[in-house]
């Protein structure tokens, strides 16, 4: 019987000429790890252990919002 791998997904803020940019994007945590393996602490993580892509893009979307608004 085979296992289904459990993804969970995680926030991290953009960057914009090297500067974090105020805007949230989205990637399943493998990609994460990938993405840290690469260039460690390039992207500042905002949430990680998000069970579904649907949740991490509403939270990502009010982060920006959130963010752009107290600007």
């Amino acid at each position: 019987m085979m296992r289904s791998r459990v993804i969970t997904w995680v926030v991290y803020e953009g960057l914009e000429r090297g500067k974090p940019s105020g805007t949230y994007a989205v990637c399943d945590q493998t990609e994460w790890d990938q993405m840290e393996k690469l260039r460690p602490g390039e992207h500042p993580l905002f949430q990680t252990g998000i069970g579904n892509e649907g949740e991490a893009e509403r939270i990502a979307r009010a982060t920006t919002l959130i963010k752009r608004a107290a600007s």
